[in-house]
């Protein structure tokens, strides 16, 4: 196939094809079912023993689609129409200039991004299927399902703007309809289509980045030395009480704290963004309750016990992200957690319907923790008798029975023979 200076997706539908572009060091061997991208002269030899069948698409311009098939290595045949009933989509990546805002893309972006992830959701299917770019940017999707294919890439939000562009084997423009703010795309498939794709990212400049940090607790019995980050799970900030992180610049220029984190609350997974470019340390400052010991994790990287080089992310034009995961491992024999020093247990406050964080849930001046037990008064009700007398003053002022609104059964009241002046113990003293 000579060289228009279009992309091309070439696809094999039966048997067997080895591929070359003219002035690339190597070809490439293809069987049923499997697609590829080039630009350039296209040589096409069978090198199986059966006949093959292919599809050819120039994307572009008047550049129809076309399909062929050979018999045996050696032998030749004429072109030949096949069905089709699956649809198939190549994506190139390029970059484009700093800043560019041009609008002829295709001359003035023809540097190939490799190693950009693209992910793809089938209609009706909330599996992404994933296609990696080559060296030359290229990257392709056949025997897809016909129908509405929402589109996206790994390409990070602060790397730049996306602007793609997508042709069908016409050579006219496939509409593509954006759904995610200029990041993912939905785009119309039909029975025997080929669409290509160029996906043009216009860089930003880049003066900061981001470091995440993902919380996880494991599981008991656990420790450091039997790690096993498959058995432990996400948690909330909120299920870890006492909490706090820290993160700072190797330089000590910058020194943050979990409350500078976005989102500023209960959050599984924290960021904090615009850091300038530098080497930073993640480090806990306070163990959550219940817990002794943790272990820091750094983009999928060796677990660290503290922050050492190996667990250091470094921010620059290159990496202008990194993602830690914090892991938890609970306490040996811990004593049971008591945030708000009460005397009673965050899990026995939680069951008695009283707040873990606060000392005094009624407000009435005496402790959870006194208010606990068999006889005692209620943590959640100041008067617990009814009798107009608080329960503090029941028991530190008067000494009348707090649970009993006439501590001496005379019929009358505590808080009634108080304002009387009468005694509160003395049944015959009305």
């Amino acid at each position: 196939m000579t060289d228009t200076g279009q992309q091309g997706l070439f696809l094999v539908t039966a048997g067997m094809f080895q591929t070359g572009v003219a002035g690339a060091p190597e070809s490439l061997t293809q069987g049923a079912g499997e697609a590829s991208t080039f630009r350039g002269e296209l040589t096409i030899t069978n090198t199986g023993t059966e006949d093959a069948v292919f599809a050819a698409a120039m994307i572009g311009n008047q550049a129809p689609l076309q399909r062929g098939g050979s018999p045996p290595t050696g032998t030749s045949a004429p072109l030949v129409s096949t069905p089709a009933t699956t649809a198939s989509l190549a994506i190139t990546a390029l970059n484009c200039p700093l800043g560019y805002d041009g609008d002829d893309f295709r001359t003035d972006c023809p540097e190939p991004l490799a190693g950009i992830t693209f992910y793809l959701e089938t209609e009706g299917s909330s599996e992404l299927i994933e296609a990696v770019s080559d060296a030359s940017g290229a990257a392709a999707y056949d025997d897809l399902t016909p129908g509405t294919v929402r589109l996206s890439s790994g390409i990070n939000a602060n790397a730049g703007t996306i602007f793609p562009r997508c042709t069908d084997e016409s050579g006219a423009d496939a509409a593509l309809t954006d759904v995610s703010g200029g990041y993912a795309y939905t785009l119309d498939l039909v029975a025997g289509s080929a669409v290509g794709c160029d996906w043009f990212l216009i860089p930003r400049e880049r003066t900061g980045g981001t470091i995440g940090a993902t919380l996880a607790t494991c599981p008991e019995g656990m420790i450091a030395e039997s790690f096993n980050p498959a058995a432990c799970a996400v948690t909330g900030s909120e299920d870890l009480p006492g909490l706090d992180l820290s993160l700072t610049s190797v330089d000590g220029s910058v020194q943050l704290s979990l409350d500078d984190a976005e989102p500023a609350g209960p959050s599984r997974i924290f960021s904090w963004d615009s850091l300038p470019f530098g080497l930073y340390a993640l480090d806990v400052t306070a163990i959550p309750n219940g817990y002794d010991s943790y272990l820091l994790q750094l983009d999928g990287g060796p677990a660290c016990e503290v922050p050492t080089a190996a667990c250091s992310a470094p921010l620059n034009e290159n990496a202008a992200g990194a993602a830690f995961v914090v892991y938890f491992f609970p306490a040996v024999n811990a004593e049971p957690i008591d945030t708000d020093g009460n005397g009673l247990s965050d899990e026995d406050e939680a069951a008695l319907g009283a707040d873990p964080a606060n000392p005094d849930s009624d407000g009435d001046g005496l402790l959870d923790g006194e208010e606990s037990g068999p006889d005692a008064t209620s943590p959640l009700d100041p008067d617990s008798d009814d009798d107009g007398l608080s329960d503090f003053e029941e028991l530190r002022v008067h000494g009348t029975i707090p649970t009993i609104a006439d501590s001496d059964f005379d019929g009358v009241d505590d808080s009634d023979e108080i304002a009387n002046g009468t005694d509160p113990f003395d049944p015959n003293d009305l």
